[in-house]
This record gives C-alpha cells, sequence and structure tokens, in this order.
C-alpha cells in the first residue's frame, strides 16, 4: 500500500494555484473587453441611427424645399429623391 505524504500533496496544490492572480487579470481584461464591445455596439447602432435620419429625412426635404429632384456632385456620386415604401412584421 502507498504512503500518503499530507506536505507533498499539499505543495503540488500551492504550485498549481500560484498563477492565480495572473487568471485573475485575464478575466478581468476579458470582462473589460467585453463591455467595450457592447459600448461600441451601441455607438455603432446610434451612428447607423443618424445616418438613416440625415439620409432619410433631412437630406430628401432639403432637396425638395430646394426643388431638386436629382444632385450630381463632382465626384461622379449621384443623389435621388425618390419615394418608398416599407413594411415590416413584428
Amino acid at each position: 500500500m502507498s504512503k500518503i505524504n499530507f506536505e507533498e500533496d499539499q505543495e503540488n496544490v500551492i504550485q498549481k494555484t500560484g498563477n492565480i492572480q495572473s487568471l485573475a487579470d485575464q478575466v478581468e481584461a476579458l470582462q473589460g473587453l467585453e463591455e467595450d464591445i457592447k459600448r461600441s455596439e451601441e455607438n455603432i447602432k446610434k451612428l447607423k441611427k443618424k445616418s438613416e435620419h440625415i439620409s432619410g429625412e433631412v437630406i430628401p426635404t432639403m432637396m425638395s424645399e430646394m426643388g431638386l429632384a436629382e444632385l450630381k456632385l463632382q465626384d461622379g456620386s449621384h443623389l435621388k429623391v425618390s419615394t418608398s415604401y416599407r413594411a415590416t412584421i413584428t
């Protein structure tokens, strides 16, 4: 029958858990990154909403007030105001 050496077992446990602080630091870093990602995604949603507002409401309204249906820019891009209808089922 083999002998149980409690002191040696305890030393092995201490050696294995020696990097606990390093592991905890990495877990905290991961949590920080996940929070940054969440904030960035929320910021992207806000920017997309702003972009849709400007392209879907502000510019067409201004062009309509100026009596313009189309506008060609110097870089060759082309703006055209048209009516479209959309429906979604929620």
